[in-house]
């Protein structure tokens, strides 16, 4: 991380967070509650083009407001477009998009990761198919 601007908002605040490998700004809402909890983490568009659709989503999550306790993060798109490497690759640490999601959640310190991702339809089967971990270039 290499910069952190606030704008505060009247349920939370919105930090304007500069990452360096992507060198542009990724939006993330932050949310706290009175109450003590655990700080949730929740990353979407993490490879490929999926934060066309995942951004979307999460920015509309976001407007649901503040958690009953702790905190809550919310990232609703690393990139926009990239190159596909799975997030299960060891490779995708070392894209740039990769390196982002380990600079947020070296800061944030989540006790909770979530990633939500979305996909084609003609990937539909492979994804959800129960031999899905035999399959070769599972883990490209």
């Amino acid at each position: 991380m290499c910069g952190l601007t606030t704008v505060r908002g009247l349920e939370g605040h919105i930090e304007l967070v500069f990452v360096r490998p992507l060198l542009a700004e990724l939006r993330v809402y932050v949310f706290k509650s009175k109450r003590k909890g655990l700080k949730r983490l929740v990353v979407g568009g993490l490879h490929g083009r999926e934060g066309l659709a995942t951004g979307r989503v999460l920015e509309r999550f976001v407007g649901d407001g503040r958690p009953r306790n702790g905190t809550l993060v919310v990232v609703p798109s690393i990139c926009l477009k990239s190159k596909y490497v799975s997030t299960l690759s060891e490779r995708y640490l070392k894209t740039k998009e990769g390196r982002a999601l380990l600079g947020l959640l070296r800061y944030y310190g989540p006790d909770v990761y979530v990633e939500v991702h979305c996909y084609a339809e003609k990937a539909y089967r492979s994804l959800t198919s129960p031999t899905r971990l035999n399959k070769k270039g599972f883990l490209d």
